[in-house]
């Protein structure tokens, strides 16, 4: 008998057997990576069974990954897709539209426009098989694929068709609202203008509660902007009148997750718009595991508390749906728990230690529990966000706090800080992410500790700014090279509490009240633009920056007189725009508690498996 491997794995398909490279699904399905990755029982499983696939869709899509230029054949394109859907083959699913396109005619153009719309596939393919379908009736109406149609489809198009004959002949004939929206899909397709108007007219008339859904998505479907508006904002502030409809059941995984994933969702309690996702899903009769997690995405988990989540669970729905209690559980871990899993007294007196994100990892390292009494944290923790847990990494090979850090290429840096007696440290050390080492201590060029560094030209850069100068460090030949500052106008400032460093793109940027671009020109760092920042707080302390694409994010403290304590606020800097706002300030709250500053405080950017759910390109391509 056939045994899979660590590296691979076997799919049972209508009986048959599949032995398929782990890697090779999980790089291109997003349906595999999280079975086979995540928490679900499949994780270690040697035979996966997959139902409502074909044996020789599967097998194309295998054929396809080893070699693109494989000829997807026609008698199997449909299933290919189906499959590809199903499976989150993405790649391979373009290819299968791409291929529909060029293969789309008036023999299939009726089985293309069907499995289309029910896979709600890229609205292109669809539309040019339904008009070719509406524009070929004479012929297609002799063939098999007509015959295949079940009676409501076949139903509507006749009906809408007798419905403008009528109108044809007598403007006065009033349209049936059972029929109109049918009507209305008709005459723009087949372009009967005056027709299309007047089931304008008298869609906008009879919009309700009851209806604002199907007129939404019709009207959003035909391009009929003014409609569509109108049915969308009714459905949206409506919706807990709208949820009881039975229309509300019929809409497809997209279209409920265009609606209720709405920000603009008109509801006070989320377990209201979680009990109606459920309510839609259990209606579905062609689901698998991963129409779980996209609907739990239309949910605002930040107006849930943990006792909401508790009731989630608690559900005798859920309670017979594994995959959904395995989703809740990671929402519950994800978002409501503390990040960083220690003694929560321990945690509250770290102080002077840094967080920083890499590709899908977050460093935890440096600090001290309670300054001054010797008790360093030593350990460098790292959290897999894959994973989802801390793994505890080589200790530092120096104790050390209120340290500057950043990572350049491979290289994790620690510039400066305090060590052991409160000694300031005049050197630098790292840590390689590749193989995963640490160096020796390395000295400084210049000192004290009115430093700032970042990466600059993918190497680390250290400012030291009162002496109108930087350094850029080489981790290989453990050399610095000094970098003037041409200052000719005077306008550099000295090191303040608000100031900060950073590059974006190829310039460097020093921010404080004035906003200075600089260029490296021959070993020299020249000023090139000169900025006034307005809004800008004067009085408060810079906890910490973090650069995220072209988005600057500053942590600040200040004291603030209505609570007596130090607060903190977030400000928010555009790079391309250099607009400042502020996303919380001068804020305060009865407890005087969530917007205290603490020591044990940081901001740091890391990309999380979230934020990559949809497809959002740099470009739209039409």
């Amino acid at each position: 008998m056939e045994t899979a491997s660590r590296n691979t794995i076997m799919l049972e398909i209508e009986g048959k057997i599949i032995i398929c490279n782990r890697m090779v699904l999980t790089n291109h399905s997003d349906y595999f990576r999280a079975m086979l990755e995540g928490n679900f029982v499949e994780r270690n499983k040697d035979i996966i069974c997959l139902n409502e696939i074909e044996f020789v869709a599967m097998e194309t899509i295998l054929k396809q990954l080893q070699n693109r230029n494989h000829i997807i054949e026609e008698e199997n394109i449909l299933s290919v897709l189906q499959a590809a859907c199903m499976l989150q083959f993405l790649g391979i699913k373009a290819t299968c539209v791409k291929r529909l396109q060029e293969i789309l005619s008036v023999k299939n153009c009726l089985q293309i426009w069907i499995c289309t719309e029910y896979l709600s596939c890229e609205e292109g393919v669809c539309l040019k098989a339904k008009h070719l379908a509406l524009k070929e009736f004479m012929f297609l109406k002799d063939t098999y694929d007509f015959l295949a149609l079940t009676l409501e489809q076949i139903g509507i198009e006749l009906v809408a068709m007798k419905t403008i004959l009528k109108l044809l002949w007598d403007r006065e004939y009033i349209i049936e609202e059972e029929n109109l929206l049918s009507v209305l899909q008709a005459a723009c397709m087949l372009q009967f203008l005056e027709i299309k108007e007047t089931c304008i007219r008298r869609v906008e008339e009879i919009l309700s509660v009851k209806n604002c859904l199907k007129i939404w998505l019709y009207a959003e479907y035909l391009d009929l902007k003014a409609v569509h508006l109108k049915a969308k904002f009714l459905a949206l502030v409506e919706f807990m009148s709208v949820k009881d409809t039975d229309y509300f059941l019929e809409l497809s995984l997209g279209e409920i997750m265009n609606y209720l994933g709405s920000v603009n969702l008109q509801c006070s309690d989320e377990l209201v718009v979680f009990r109606a996702l459920i309510k839609w899903y259990h209606n579905v009769s062609n689901k698998n595991d991963d129409f779980i997690l996209k609907l739990l995405h239309c949910l605002d988990f930040t107006k849930l508390s943990q006792a909401d989540i508790h009731n989630m669970i608690a559900e005798l729905e859920i309670e017979r749906n594994q995959q959904i209690l395995n989703i809740l559980h990671y929402v519950k871990m994800s978002v409501l728990k503390n990040l960083f899993d220690m003694d929560s007294e321990k945690a509250a007196n770290l102080d002077g230690f840094k967080m920083i994100g890499y590709k899908q990892f977050i460093y935890l390292y440096g600090g001290e529990y309670h300054l001054g009494r010797g008790n360093w944290n030593r350990t460098f923790y790292m959290f897999d966000l894959i994973k989802e847990k801390w793994i505890q990494k080589d200790s530092l090979p120096c104790a050390r706090r209120h340290f500057e850090s950043c990572i350049c290429g491979n290289y994790l840096f620690i510039v400066g800080g305090t060590g052991p007696f409160r000694v300031i440290r005049e050197n630098i050390f790292w840590y390689n992410l590749s193989d995963e080492s640490w160096s020796e201590e390395v000295e400084l060029p210049c000192y004290g500790r009115q430093l700032k560094c970042c990466p600059f030209d993918d190497k680390l850069f250290v400012l030291n700014i009162n002496n109108k100068c930087g350094y850029s460090f080489n981790p290989d030949s453990k050399t610095w090279t000094k970098l003037d500052i041409c200052d000719s106008n005077n306008v550099l400032p000295y090191y303040s509490e608000i100031l900060s460093v950073f590059s974006y793109k190829s310039s460097l940027y020093i921010k404080e009240c004035k906003l200075l671009e600089l260029k490296l020109q021959e070993n020299r760092l020249v000023i090139v633009r000169e900025i006034v920042l307005m809004n800008v707080e004067k009085n408060s302390c810079q906890v910490e920056s973090v650069l995220c694409n072209n988005m600057l994010y500053s942590l600040n403290k200040q004291f603030y007189k209505e609570s007596n304590e130090e607060v903190i606020f977030l400000e928010s800097f555009n790079v391309d725009t250099f607009e400042i706002s502020y996303i919380f300030q001068n804020t305060s709250d009865d407890d005087n508690e969530t917007f205290k500053f603490r020591p044990s405080l940081v901001i740091f950017n890391v990309l999380h498996q979230n934020l990559v759910d949809g497809n959002d390109l740099v470009n739209d391509f039409v």
